[in-house]
């Protein structure tokens, strides 16, 4: 009788990692987690066919559709319990109704032991299958068991070997070439991002250096100074270039007010120096204005420069014609004494 209500069936068994040395208040947050991962993983399977049975460390699902069922089932659980630190264990075997007890009727089997044993050998969000499993599975998705990569052989309490199976193969093939396309694309995306940071902070540096232009309009003239540094006078400057930050500007125009102004100037920008400057006179014109008219009529009535004379004759030459004109003038003076001799007598005589 009771190996007539044995049935193969696939024993899914969920275990929380250790789960008996946490405080009682974490467990209760445990198990509650892992019922509401569990709700919703069997929520697709037939009510009919398939037990939930609960565990000291977690709990177990008996399948009755099959092995690719059990599998889907151990795959939609380690999607839906994020956060907790569940190990799935799969096996494939007898289970039968056990006699009624103090808590109502129960499951036994082989396969429920196994299964517990396979989930002891799983690490916190992994899930292993036993050998049962795998050629279960074999036998109605064979392309689902190929899938499965050997994980080793494992030896329980009772010194029961268990050869056991990963979810993997091609898909681990697959996750690996994935892996490695989406790692290259970020070795080459974090390569993109440092030149596009390394040119950002080129032409930042680029822009902190560039100089900031200063245009002067001064009138009618100025000693330019920057940070107390005489940079030249306008006119006839009419441009400065100046470094970019904060400077002190100073004009100063003689004995006027300087024009003093506090700037901070930011890269590339242009900015314009504007003032005018009041005339003074000088003191003596202040106090004696007629006399600039005086100077202007003087330097009017002034002539220009006489042209050289022309050079002189040779002196022999000149001494010459002054014996000449010697002669000539003592000629003529004895014949004018001579007729004055002539008249005097004439005069007498008469």
């Amino acid at each position: 009788m009771a190996e007539a209500n044995a049935l193969p069936a696939s024993v899914v068994f969920l275990r929380l990692a250790d789960f008996g040395a946490k405080p009682v208040a974490e467990q209760a947050r445990l198990k509650e987690g892992l019922e509401d991962a569990l709700e919703a993983a069997i929520a697709p399977l037939d009510a009919a066919r398939r037990i939930v049975l609960d565990a000291p460390e977690g709990a177990a699902v008996v399948v009755l559709d099959g092995a690719e069922t059990a599998l889907a089932l151990g795959e939609r659980l380690g999607a839906t319990a994020t956060g907790l630190p569940l190990a799935v264990g799969i096996n494939h075997g007898p289970v039968r109704l056990a006699a009624p007890g103090a808590h109502g009727p129960a499951l036994v089997g082989d396969a429920l032991a196994a299964s517990a044993a396979v989930a002891e050998f799983a690490q916190p969000g992994a899930m292993l299958v036993s050998r049962s499993f795998r050629d279960a599975l074999a036998e109605s998705a064979p392309e689902r068991a190929e899938a499965l990569r050997p994980s080793g052989t494992y030896t329980d309490a009772t010194v029961r070997a268990h050869e056991l199976f990963a979810p993997g193969g091609a898909q681990a093939g697959s996750r690996r070439r994935r892996a490695f396309v989406l790692g290259t694309l970020g070795v080459f995306g974090i390569l993109a991002a440092g030149v596009a940071v390394r040119r950002t902070r080129h032409a930042r540096a680029e822009r902190s250096r560039q100089p900031a232009l200063l245009a002067l309009a001064v009138r009618p003239w100025g000693d330019v100074y920057v940070d107390r540094e005489r940079r030249g006078r306008t006119p006839p400057l009419e441009q400065l270039e100046v470094p970019a930050g904060r400077h002190t500007i100073e004009v100063r125009n003689g004995d006027n007010a300087p024009l003093t102004l506090q700037v901070d100037l930011q890269p590339g920008q242009s900015m314009t120096v504007r003032h005018a400057f009041r005339r003074r006179l000088r003191p003596w014109r202040r106090r004696n204005p007629s006399r600039r008219r005086r100077s202007q009529r003087r330097h009017r009535k002034r002539r220009p420069p006489a042209t050289p004379r022309r050079r002189a004759r040779p002196r022999r030459r000149r001494r010459g014609t002054r014996r000449r004109r010697t002669a000539r003038a003592s000629t003529a003076s004895s014949a004018t004494c001579a007729r004055l001799r002539a008249a005097c007598a004439t005069s007498s005589a008469g």
